[in-house]
């Protein structure tokens, strides 16, 4: 046994080695730190839905309130039986959503161009690939769909050329996922022509198989509708399609003109977003990715698989967010490993030193990432979201502590919070405090005017604590400042402040 271990070990010595080294470098940049990184605002959310699904049934669609497919919010709350930390389990969710991208595009690469140089150099520049550093380690949904998008890709590439029913079925689970994960998983049916262009062979159509094929990809196609019907069984699914709506440039009311102006813009800033995150030199390699004659059918699948979607939200979209992209961003890596070993056989030491250079790049900005976020060199709407902004939660996780110390023993409290839905305090106190019966959370529109008489009644009893965020100039009642932390490098702060003597300056 020890004998056929060590042979096989000799036989994949590079296999082994290689997948052990990728993968750590994945882990590593995913998981350092992660539990220092603050909450983001949308990922709170997320998080929140899945908390709440998990104690109550009916809340299991509750996501679909605000026009969100649920599945990450499912895959969250399953996470939470492990992982009792909620904010920590959602993040683990992206994490090895990000980890089975890794792995797609590992098979996704070696079917599409018969090389495990290739391949494996796929999974490394992912590893390494500063957007996918950056959003795995938030409890994001673009994480599990870019591993659905990824997988359902190389599923069918691989119906096409092997007509196989099980692959069909498979196919099916990893489209109908993706529909269920966000409306950008419609992409994966949109697009499945594309493989059937490009990889039906000749021979498949003079046999009379290309009948086979079709109805294959008919049973995935109808197979991953059906999973929408789940949605069915909430009264919110009407709600998905008027929320999307207020996202689509067609809500915008302007003229013909500035709509067009709306769309080139979209257009520039994914221009600049795939720039910075690529950086230009891994832009160099993607170049070379197309000088291959040879492949060029996989090579326009993978450039159709990202300008096709990228140009459709581009011209939909009112509101548009790097992370939108971050799936059709994911197909260029193939292309990129391909023109790198091209390079490396072509200009040989010069190539690697190339390689060396880019590889320093890259692990600065990652580290950048990592270690000092409000710095990176990322593109600013990032920075204003994760980091330097409203939506960026630092100082919540101390204002938590000092809340949570403030009502050990029993002590109670009342936590007032700015903003009523989608508030990024009020969504925290309720996803830590919400099972605690000796701490009472009211949340308000506004600090201005007369301190209400509600809030006046609970300080007789209890102190009152008030959390602002977005409002810079404090609550105008009588106050004392608790705690306050800067966002980042930015002019924003988060605050708490306890009430005084509120109950007397009522009518003031």
């Amino acid at each position: 046994m020890k004998e056929r271990i060590a042979f096989l070990f000799r036989k994949y010595r590079f296999v082994i080695l290689a997948s052990f080294l990728i993968a750590w470098v994945y882990f590593l940049l995913r998981l350092y730190h992660i539990t220092d990184l603050p909450i983001f605002n949308d990922e709170a959310i997320y998080v929140r839905w899945a908390q709440l699904g998990v104690y109550d049934p009916s809340a299991r669609l509750i996501s679909l309130s605000d026009g969100k497919q649920p599945l990450f919010m499912w895959l969250t709350s399953l996470m939470m039986m492990v992982i009792s930390h909620p904010l920590y389990a959602g993040r683990m969710v992206s994490v090895l959503s990000g980890f089975a991208t890794m792995v797609g595009l590992f098979f996704l690469a070696k079917t599409l161009f018969d090389s495990t140089k290739t391949a494996f150099l796929s999974a490394f520049l992912f590893a390494l690939f500063p957007a996918s550093v950056l959003y795995n380690r938030f409890a994001l949904i673009e994480s599990l769909l870019g591993a659905l998008i990824i997988w359902s890709m190389w599923g069918q590439v691989t119906l096409v050329k092997t007509l196989r029913t099980s692959v069909a079925f498979a196919l099916t689970y990893l489209m109908g996922a993706a529909i269920l994960t966000k409306m950008n998983g419609f992409f994966t049916l949109l697009l499945l022509p594309l493989s059937l262009v490009f990889f039906t062979k000749k021979n498949v159509v003079k046999r009379g198989k290309i009948i086979r094929l079709i109805s294959l990809a008919f049973i995935s196609v109808v197979g991953s509708l059906l999973f929408s019907a789940i949605l069915l069984l909430s009264k919110y699914y009407p709600v998905i399609q008027e929320k999307n709506h207020t996202f689509l440039i067609t809500s915008y009311h302007g003229s013909i003109r500035q709509i067009g102006l709306v769309i080139g813009q979209n257009l520039l800033h994914t221009s600049s977003w795939t720039l910075v995150y690529f950086t230009p030199l891994l832009i160099v390699a993607l170049v070379f990715g197309f000088v291959d004659r040879s492949r060029r059918r996989e090579q326009l699948f993978l450039l159709s698989w990202f300008a096709i979607p990228t140009i459709i939200v581009c011209a939909l979209s009112d509101q548009l967010f790097p992370r939108y992209l971050y799936p059709s961003m994911l197909v260029l890596v193939p292309l990129v490993a391909v023109g790198a070993v091209y390079l490396v056989g072509r200009f040989g030491k010069k190539a690697v030193a190339y390689g060396i250079l880019t590889l320093l790049v890259i692990l600065t900005v990652d580290g950048l990432i990592v270690f000092d976020l409000p710095h990176a060199p990322i593109p600013a709407i990032e920075l204003e979201q994760y980091a330097n902004g409203w939506p960026s939660g630092e100082g919540m996780k101390e204002i938590v502590q000092i809340l949570a110390q403030a009502s050990e023993g029993g002590n109670r409290i009342a936590i007032i919070t700015e903003g009523e839905y989608a508030s990024l305090p009020t969504t925290v106190v309720d996803l830590f405090f919400w099972q605690q019966p000796n701490v009472v959370h009211r949340s308000l529109d506004s600090f201005d005017g007369k301190v209400p008489e509600a809030i006046a009644v609970l300080e007789k009893t209890m102190p009152v604590y008030v959390i602002t965020n977005r409002i810079q100039t404090g609550p105008v009642w009588p106050n004392e400042l608790v705690y306050e932390k800067r966002k980042g490098i930015g002019d924003t702060y988060v605050r708490l402040y306890r009430l005084t003597d509120a109950e007397e300056k009522i009518n003031k």
